[in-house]
């Protein structure tokens, strides 16, 4: 279910609470997959994606996509961030900056790659 770094089980904001509260508040909530698959499943919630325009296809793996430091859980923010980027149809700009990312990530992979390399020959070398 939720769970909260804090060890805090339960959380009462006032009636009418300031931002930094509920700020405050968020900050301390970590969504599981288990939570998220039972939100998935009520209408209210399913309704509530739609009116956001996040399709039904990115929906089905929503944990995994929301989930991006792979930690297990979900905050507040990755919650936040990932919903907006999931909202409406993937753009020119979306498609071109993964692209990007990739060939950065695979730059990088290989750099690591080579360095790896070196040091085996270094170590094979002093054998």
């Amino acid at each position: 279910g939720l769970s909260n770094k804090k060890g805090i089980q339960a959380v009462a904001l006032p009636d009418k609470p300031t931002a930094r509260e509920i700020a405050e508040v968020a900050a301390m909530i970590d969504i599981t997959p288990e939570f998220l698959e039972s939100l998935r499943k009520h209408r209210k919630f399913q309704e509530l994606l739609k009116d956001l325009d996040i399709s039904e296809e990115d929906q089905l793996d929503l944990f995994e996509t929301l989930d991006v430091d792979g930690g297990g859980s979900i905050d507040m923010e990755e919650l936040m961030v990932g919903l907006s980027r999931l909202r409406g149809d993937a753009r020119r700009a979306d498609i071109v900056g993964v692209g990007l990312i990739l060939r950065h990530v695979q730059h990088n992979v290989q750099r690591f790659e080579a360095t790896v390399l070196d040091a085996l020959q270094e170590q094979t070398a002093k054998i």
